[in-house]
């Protein structure tokens, strides 16, 4: 998997802007799904060890919604994509407003809910790494999971990321009315998929 210790500060500085441009392509799609108007603030991109993993989230002992996804073509890397409560709820809310819900108990109704918009999200990212290679990608179908953050987030580096240190970290944070909804989001490129990222962009 990836190692970007060995780029340069303006290599990471071109990978942080595609996470800003996926953000900004998000926002419209998600307004749309959610139906509600979502104002999109300062996306958090940083280039971050495996180890630091752990100390991401907000509020890590609560729940969160979760899902990977494979991603191959132009660029081979595995996404991984968390939603806070917050935005987990507005999305199931969305969905049949008079419907009282158990987030930790979800009907496959409610988990094809989230898994559209992880998909959505995670096709937005995507979107803007092939605009700016140029070339198409496909996506395996996320599946979603829900759970405490640092129980998701902690089996998704020990299954997909045992042989790598470094990722991409996105955070983005939404605000919807006075509803404060954050995405997180790790990319994990493989070597090969980031030294040809890189050499595209320059």
């Amino acid at each position: 998997m990836s190692e970007f210790a060995n780029h340069s500060e303006e290599d990471k500085d071109m990978l942080r802007e595609i996470g800003n441009i996926g953000s900004g392509n998000a926002l419209t799609s998600l307004s749309i799904i959610l139906k509600s108007p979502l104002t999109l603030g300062l996306p958090d991109c940083r280039v971050l060890k495996k180890e630091s993993a752990g100390q991401l989230l907000s509020d890590p002992g609560n729940m969160y919604a979760g899902a990977a996804i494979s991603v191959s073509g132009a660029v081979d890397c595995l996404l991984f994509l968390l939603l806070n409560r917050e935005f987990t709820r507005k999305i199931l809310s969305n969905l049949d407003p008079d419907d009282a819900f158990d987030v930790m108990k979800l009907t496959e109704d409610q988990k094809s809910a989230l898994e559209e918009v992880v998909n959505i999200m995670g096709g937005s990212y995507m979107t803007a790494v092939g605009t700016l290679l140029g070339g198409e990608m496909t996506m395996t179908v996320p599946k979603v999971s829900v759970g405490r953050g640092e129980v998701i987030l902690g089996k998704f580096l020990d299954e997909y990321m045992a042989g790598s240190r470094d990722f991409l970290f996105i955070k983005t944070p939404f605000t919807c009315g006075n509803k404060k909804l954050e995405s997180y989001m790790l990319l994990c490129p493989t070597e090969k998929s980031l030294d040809d990222l890189i050499r595209r962009l320059c």
